[in-house]
């Protein structure tokens, strides 16, 4: 992604998705000071502003509501947890759920590699990347299609893995997704009930 696509991108995340400047950075990876530059012209309301800094102001819509949170989520310490070590819990319960379904995945041997597990699904080897989902109070939970590399922020593409995993600690609940599923989406895909617990792509 160039530094242009990245500044478009963050100003339609502004401007069509209302998220906020430490959402955007979230998403997107961009630095905070680009961000204050890009963004100035296209500021949040009064409203939205005060509706993040007061939570209980207004009532979440019911279909948004965080769900009661998972046993795992009481057990971590959100404030000293790293990148790291989410993605180590999100590899370590999906590899859980994969054992569960009768796969057996793979590491690469190879460093750098966009893929996190390699299974055979009894027809072909497919690669798999997980990903820690961000959960933000407007919307579902949703999970990064970018990672870091040293050219800067890289969008994944289909020749980096078959299917897209995201874990969520808050709800323990893990979402497959193909590149159907993915489409023209550029920086995050948000979870829905057809992607939760979908092994059986996987398996097919």
């Amino acid at each position: 992604m160039t530094k242009m696509e990245l500044k478009l991108e963050c100003i339609r995340l502004r401007v069509k998705e209302r998220h906020s400047l430490r959402e955007i950075q979230e998403i997107t990876g961009a630095s905070r000071g680009s961000l204050s530059l890009w963004l100035k012209p296209y500021p949040l309301t009064k409203s939205e502003v005060e509706d993040r800094q007061d939570q209980g102001r207004r009532k979440p819509r019911r279909t948004r509501c965080p769900p009661t949170p998972s046993k795992f989520y009481s057990m971590v310490n959100l404030e000293m947890i790293t990148t790291t070590d989410k993605g180590r819990i999100a590899e370590a319960a999906v590899l859980f759920r994969l054992a569960l379904v009768g796969l057996s995945p793979l590491r690469s041997v190879f460093e750098g590699d966009s893929y996190d597990w390699l299974v055979d699904n009894g027809d072909r080897v497919v690669k798999i990347q997980v990903k820690w989902a961000l959960r933000y109070r407007y919307g579902q939970p949703c999970v990064p299609l970018t990672t870091s590399k040293r050219e800067g922020r890289y969008r994944y593409t289909p020749r980096d893995f078959d299917f897209l995993v995201g874990y969520e600690l808050l709800s323990d609940e893990a979402h497959i997704f193909t590149w159907e599923d993915i489409g023209d989406n550029t920086s995050v895909v948000a979870f829905k009930p057809s992607t939760r617990e979908a092994w059986h792509r996987i398996r097919a």
